[in-house]
């Protein structure tokens, strides 16, 4: 088990990574000939004509530039996405407009559509920004079947909030949306497929019971997921709770057949006795 390094980019970004890979492309051999044109002009700038040591400045010049503008289409994209990703997780994706969105990263609303063609376009970017930076269990690891449950109980942190935020919000856009329906269907069924793969794994090492069957449990691991990700809604006062946490992690581990060990399991007595 480890963490995967990204959840959605290559399904869910080829139609964009296409066009900007056509972009990249046709910008890199528009640089790639000026220079080429320096280098066949004279392969010695000090016996160069003059002519050439001006063609050779001014392909310098446009590769500075074209990389300057490429840093700046960057930097405007993460600041549009970073304001987004902030009003989605506030306002909800109705509440939002590309207006606001342009507003709060500090450039005009028609400059927007430079970058990004619609709202659920917008949308869509931003939850996989925020769902690559999330850790889900894979089967890089057979050592430690304990990673899978606290990896689910991290998502009961302070920390995790604006990703439970959006988590709920890609729910109810994914009804009148396809393309965020498409996002959402394809990070649940990866997501349920890395922890089988997980699972599988570990007991192959002999760490979890074999006679489990993987994909219901990493199913199951999934729905408990999906609660969690309610918690603003369903159980605020227990956002941050450590000993809610850890009980968290207990259930998971009990869920995947493993034993009671430490702390966690004491505190799933105790909180029972306590009732």
């Amino acid at each position: 088990m480890g963490r995967l390094p990204a959840l959605a980019g290559r399904a869910f970004g080829q139609a964009r990574h296409s066009v900007d890979q056509g972009r990249a492309s046709f910008g890199g051999r528009q640089i790639r000939h000026n220079i080429r044109v320096v280098e066949i002009a004279s392969d010695d700038p000090a016996t160069a004509s003059p002519t050439a040591r001006n063609v050779r400045v001014d392909a310098e010049a446009f590769a500075r530039s074209a990389s300057r503008n490429r840093a700046d289409k960057i930097t405007t994209c993460e600041r549009i996405l970073t304001s987004a990703e902030r009003l989605f997780a506030r306002h909800g994706f109705e509440g939002v407009t590309m207006p606001m969105v342009a507003a709060a990263s500090g450039i005009t609303a028609g400059a927007i559509y430079k970058h990004f063609d619609s709202k659920s376009d917008l949308f869509f970017e931003v939850v996989k920004r925020v769902v690559q930076s999330t850790p889900i269990p894979t089967a890089e690891s057979e050592s430690d079947p304990a990673l899978l449950p606290r990896i689910v109980a991290t998502l009961t942190t302070l920390k995790l909030k604006r990703l439970r935020q959006l988590a709920v919000e890609i729910h109810y856009a994914s009804v009148k949306h396809p393309k965020v329906r498409q996002l959402l269907t394809w990070s649940l069924d990866h997501n349920i497929e890395q922890i089988r793969v997980g699972v599988a794994a570990l007991q192959r090492a002999g760490k979890l019971d074999q006679s489990i069957d993987s994909r219901s449990l990493a199913c199951v691991v999934m729905v408990f997921v999906m609660g969690l990700m309610h918690m603003e809604t369903l159980l605020p006062q227990l956002v941050g709770d450590t000993k809610w946490q850890e009980f968290v992690q207990d259930r998971v581990a009990a869920l995947m057949g493993m034993p009671d060990s430490g702390p966690a399991g004491g505190l799933a007595k105790d909180r029972g006795s306590a009732r």
